[in-house]
């Protein structure tokens, strides 16, 4: 083609390279829809995260929060979930707020006082780095 054998064979190389990559990925990601790997492996990071190995507290609450439900199907764990939604759909559970007043800086340090002990030093060390101040802390959950 380009009068070099070299040239060529490289050519050749990277195409044959570059379709097999492809074919690879694309067996990956059939794979890991089929057997549901990201959902499983986002519910065991956030099992661990929040500390709930017997799944009974934080995490069922979490994964019934109306924010998380949404995001799959009835009965089915997410495989994604956006950070800003994480972090609201936490904030509201550690410190709900109720249809006639927002939620103040009270209310979430009482509602932290009330988690695991790892977590609290957690929640307590992002409400610390936000200045106090609860939208900045939405961010930096």
């Amino acid at each position: 083609m380009f009068g070099s054998a070299i040239l060529d064979t490289a050519i050749g190389l990277i195409f044959v390279f570059l379709v097999l990559s492809l074919v690879v990925s694309a067996a990956n990601e059939l794979l890991a829809a089929l057997f549901k790997w990201r959902a499983n492996n986002l519910f065991l990071g956030i099992r661990q995260l929040l500390q709930d190995p017997s799944v009974t507290g934080l995490v069922t609450r979490f994964y019934e929060h109306p924010l998380i439900e949404a995001l799959s199907a009835k009965g089915k764990k997410p495989s994604y979930i956006p950070s800003r939604t994480f972090a609201l759909a936490l904030l509201d559970i550690v410190s709900p707020t109720t249809a006639g007043s927002n939620r103040t800086l009270e209310d979430l340090k009482a509602g932290i006082e009330k988690l695991p002990g790892p977590l609290q030093v957690t929640f307590r060390v992002l409400l610390y780095e936000a200045g106090h101040d609860i939208e900045q802390f939405k961010g930096s959950t």
